[in-house]
């Protein structure tokens, strides 16, 4: 198996697997959205207090809602071979090794959750 995949796989089964990195996911992901959603139509609506306003409440509103954790699975899971080699590139950069050992004990730390959900972010958004 090409080392990429191997190490895809190891990022997309320590994702699947680590609740803690789920449930981190889960509740970076929807206030993400919820804040940006409610930011911009408040903004819209009401200008720069209005956006204020809109994006504490859509914080609000994220924290309260369940989001699509599995809805992500499936879109890392249907990576082609390319954009998984990309995404491995990026996370190895972040994590600052090669290493599958060194992926998992950095994935175990929660204060780099939101590291990881922010570059998943920033690369399905790009693609």
């Amino acid at each position: 198996m090409v080392d990429f995949l191997r190490y895809y796989d190891h990022l997309v089964e320590l994702m699947s697997t680590n609740e803690e990195l789920k449930k981190s996911m889960r509740g970076i992901t929807k206030q993400t959205l919820w804040s940006a959603g409610g930011t911009i139509t408040g903004g819209v609506v009401g200008g720069p207090v209005g956006a204020l306003a809109g994006g504490l409440l859509g914080a609000a509103v994220g924290y309260m809602t369940s989001d699509d954790y599995q809805a992500l699975m499936n879109v890392l899971q249907k990576l082609t071979d390319d954009e998984k080699e990309e995404l491995v590139r990026r996370v190895k950069r972040l994590v600052g090794s090669e290493l599958l050992n060194e992926l998992t004990r950095w994935i175990g730390i929660s204060a780099n959750h939101r590291l990881l959900v922010d570059l998943l972010q920033s690369f399905l958004a790009n693609k």
